[in-house]
């Protein structure tokens, strides 16, 4: 038990120094996390439409749309479809590209997270394996 509190301790201690050096929760660093939170459409759902997207990107792009992998690709189609919702500029989306990546890889593995806590993520997409065939 006194164990317990120990750890209790030091995870709170961890936390509170973390925010002193600025570190700041997911969706206020994130702007394509806050983005998706905000949607009124469940994780889940969201993830079967980035699939759909990926996959009509695969098929009409062919040979131009070559991210290996496919977190790379939902990734991609993620900052594609937030650049479109959000009607970024081409100024805008310049500013993004330093960390587009990094921003869009972080937001997709929130996104599964997300779709894993509503209970039913990878498992029941059935589009996924459409996705791989494809790539």
């Amino acid at each position: 038990m006194n164990r317990l509190r120990q750890n209790r301790q030091s995870v709170r201690t961890r936390a509170s120094a973390l925010e002193q050096d600025g570190w700041r929760p997911l969706a206020e660093r994130n702007p394509i996390v806050r983005w998706i939170e905000s949607k009124q459409i469940g994780a889940r759902e969201y993830l079967s439409h980035l699939l759909r997207v990926d996959l009509s990107l695969s098929e009409s792009l062919r040979d131009a749309y070559l991210p290996a992998t496919v977190h790379r690709r939902l990734a991609l189609s993620l900052f594609i479809d937030y650049s479109h919702e959000q009607s970024l500029s081409p100024g805008e989306v310049a500013m993004l590209l330093g960390n587009a990546c990094s921003v869009a890889t972080e937001a997709l593995n929130y996104l599964i997270g997300a779709s894993m806590r509503e209970g039913r993520a990878w498992s029941d997409l059935s589009d996924w394996s459409e996705c791989e065939d494809a790539a």
